[in-house]
């Protein structure tokens, strides 16, 4: 799927404005980093309105988290027993539920910034009750939060890129480099 979306991005500069912020934000539901970038490139360079840009990712991607609280909301307890969350047990639950209630809204922001994380997070804040007004607000303030994030990552790898693109490269080669250490240290740490 993402390789069919990465080719619909290529020529969407080329749709009427309506149809470039409708598949933007389908874009945007579905992998949203990668469409981000994207969208947000075309309208750097030109090619597509900055309002249409901004407008259909965080149409897209609120309404794709909305919707997996609703589907925990809508199957309740049931969904307890998908896979994803079968090593839960009761009092961990109780635990989560106390919490969600809570401070649920840092659970869910947090999660906003971290792939692999949203899908479970929101879909068992909305099992467990999280108030519609309290994930709704919080969706809308970390998107606006991690859309200007996106955006501030972008110009200046751009503009490294551009300007001393050798920076660029040290910048790489560290997070690969730290990246493998903490790769091959957790493989070496054996559990006692």
């Amino acid at each position: 799927m993402i390789p069919d979306i990465g080719r619909l991005l290529q020529h969407l500069a080329e749709f009427p404005v309506a149809l470039q912020f409708l598949l933007s934000a389908v874009a945007a539901a579905f992998t949203e980093e990668i469409s981000s970038v994207a969208v947000f490139g075309l309208a750097r360079a030109g090619r597509m309105d900055w309002f249409v840009a901004l407008g259909s990712v965080f149409t897209g991607t609120v309404v794709v988290n909305v919707g997996l609280w609703w589907a925990g909301r809508a199957t309740g307890s049931r969904a307890l027993r998908w896979k994803m969350f079968q090593n839960l047990k009761q009092d961990r639950l109780d635990s989560l539920y106390r919490h969600v209630h809570r401070e649920g809204w840092i659970a869910v922001a947090i999660a906003r910034f971290i792939p692999g994380t949203r899908i479970p997070v929101f879909v068992l804040a909305g099992i467990l009750g999280m108030r519609v007004r309290a994930f709704v607000l919080t969706q809308i303030l970390a998107t606006l939060v991690w859309m200007a994030t996106t955006l501030g990552l972008m110009h200046i790898v751009v503009e490294l890129a551009i300007n001393q693109p050798w920076i660029l490269a040290a910048v790489c080669a560290t997070i690969v480099l730290v990246a493998l250490w903490f790769k091959f240290r957790g493989k070496s740490v054996k559990p006692h």
